[in-house]
Parts: C-alpha cells; structure tokens; sequence
C-alpha cells in the first residue's frame, strides 16, 4: 500500500521485522560499543572482537541478541508507528513536516518507544557486558527476576531519564535527517529513491543521529 494506507497492525509488523533485521545484522557492532561505553579495556576495536571470539566462540559477538531483539522488535513497531500516527498533527497547512517538526515527531516517537520496552533494555544491557566467566545472571528469565528481587522496581528503569534525554536529539535527528534527504531527493532528483539510496540515506541520518546523541547513551550504560 502507498504511505499513509497502512493499518496499525502493519506498521507495527513492518517496524518490528525491520528492527528485529537490523539489530540481528549489527550485533556484533553494539556488543563491542557496550563493552568501549562501560569501561573494558581494549586497545581496539578488532582487539575486542579477538578477545571476545577467544574467550566466547563466534556466540560471544550476539550475546544478548536474543533480549535484544525482544525489545527492539516492539521498539521499532511503537517507535514508527507513533511517528506515523503523531505526523498529520505536526503537518503544516501543505501537509508536509517541517525539520523542526520532523525533529520533534521523531522525538516524541521515539521517547514513546523508550517508556514502552525500556525494561527490556536494562536487562539486555546486563546480559551483555557481564562476564562469561564469572556471569551474574543465567538467562532472561533469571535477569528479570534477580533485578526485581535485589533492587526492586526502580532497577529496571534505572538511567530512565538519561535515555529520555538522549532520545531528543537520536530519533529526532534521525527522523529528521532522513526525512530531509527523502525531501531534497524528490524536489532535486525527481524520482523515488532505490533500496540502496534508502540504505545510503538511512547510514547517514542514522550517523547524524547517533554523533549528536553519543554522551547521553554512554553515560546511560555506565550507570
């Protein structure tokens, strides 16, 4: 269907599948940037790698994927759906966004996702930068139930308000520079984008997005 004919349910399906996608492919990625956020001591980031296929097998590089992608399936789903659902109140009087009001779709969609999976988020999180030798919790299951036994129910929503933060700049100016490249391409080009355009398009705003909200996560995954 063309944009703006989807349901809710497809735009939670399409947003979760893309997510889910995604995380799977840059897992590795996140593994070794959560290690550099929390303090281990590596020279490098092939030096990580190395180190964590030494002492974890290839399974090291995806550990914590599978939590991982118990939130970031419903994250993605409620992250694109409410920039969808949120834009027609941000259109202005031509029915188009603005980048400052792209910015602030993004955002607000994104916080929405934030408050919807962020226990998730902890306990993926703890999965990931524990030691394979020495590991604090054995499982998902275990890591929701040891967190909610020794710290209650404020340990899974600790750094909240952090990531809230960081969430204004990240998916605001991630919605908003893609957006804008979408818009210069069809005033300037005169066509719809290709796949790899889109890829291309969505590397950059994602780079964009993640530089300028970089201090916010790392301080977030330090607490």
């Amino acid at each position: 269907k063309s944009k703006g004919s989807l349901t809710t349910f497809q735009y939670l399906l399409a947003g979760g599948i893309a997510g889910a996608v995604s995380r799977t492919i840059t897992s590795p990625l996140d593994v070794v940037k959560i290690l550099f956020q929390t303090g281990s001591q590596y020279d490098s980031m092939a030096d990580a790698i190395r180190s964590i296929m030494a002492k974890e097998g290839v399974a090291g590089l995806w550990k914590g994927n599978g939590i991982a992608l118990l939130r970031i399936a419903p994250y993605s789903a409620v992250k694109f759906t409410a920039f969808e659902r949120y834009s027609p109140y941000f259109q202005d009087a031509n029915g188009r966004l603005t980048p400052g009001r792209k910015l602030v779709c993004g955002a607000l969609a994104g916080m929405s996702a934030v408050a919807a999976t962020y226990p998730l988020d902890v306990v993926k999180m703890r999965l990931t930068v524990q030691s394979a030798e020495n590991p604090v919790y054995h499982g998902v299951l275990h890591a929701f139930y040891k967190i909610g036994k020794d710290e209650g129910l404020k340990g899974f929503f600790a750094g909240l308000t952090n990531t809230l933060i960081g969430t204004i700049p990240y998916e605001g100016g991630q919605f908003m520079a893609y957006n804008m490249i979408q818009d210069y391409w069809k005033d300037s080009i005169g066509r719809p984008m290709k796949v790899y355009e889109q890829l291309l398009a969505g590397c950059a705003a994602g780079a964009f997005a993640q530089t300028i909200s970089y201090p916010f996560d790392t301080v977030r995954k330090m607490q």
